[in-house]
């Protein structure tokens, strides 16, 4: 439900060439922001659905590419309107790397607050509409 937007925002945000939804010791690449989502809080309304996820972000790189407070930067250069959907803890740590005199990783806590649009099919019979023409090609 909120991966797709989530990865937007995220590299809008922080220029990277891809998002990855895993731990940043699963990863060996460089320069790719990887997204471990510790929780994820979501519900739906009449109307509108939701969800909060909270998680931690890393990032991986050389020190020429990935100097301390990497992280920090990005998001003092990013839009208000995308970082009015997230918290940052506005903490960078370090991440224990195989390699750490020439990789670098650093690692910061999130939080993201999605919303969109919701529309639930009202009952059996609308249900068994769309079912048919699902069925049929339309």
């Amino acid at each position: 439900m909120f991966k797709k937007q989530l990865e937007a925002d995220l590299q809008a945000i922080f220029k990277v060439k891809d998002v990855r939804f895993c731990a940043a010791a699963e990863t060996i690449e460089q320069d790719v922001l990887c997204v471990d989502t510790a929780s994820v809080r979501s519900g739906a309304q009449a109307g509108r659905a939701w969800a909060r996820v909270s998680g931690t972000l890393a990032i991986k790189g050389t020190l020429k590419k990935n100097p301390s407070g990497f992280l920090t930067k990005k998001l003092y250069e990013a839009p208000e309107e995308l970082l009015g959907r997230f918290w940052f803890s506005g903490k960078e740590t370090a991440v224990l790397t195989p390699m750490p005199w020439e990789i670098k990783a650093y690692q910061m806590d999130f939080t993201y607050f999605y919303e969109e649009e919701y529309a639930p099919v009202k009952g059996i019979i609308e249900y068994a509409k769309l079912f048919w023409r699902f069925i049929i090609g339309e």
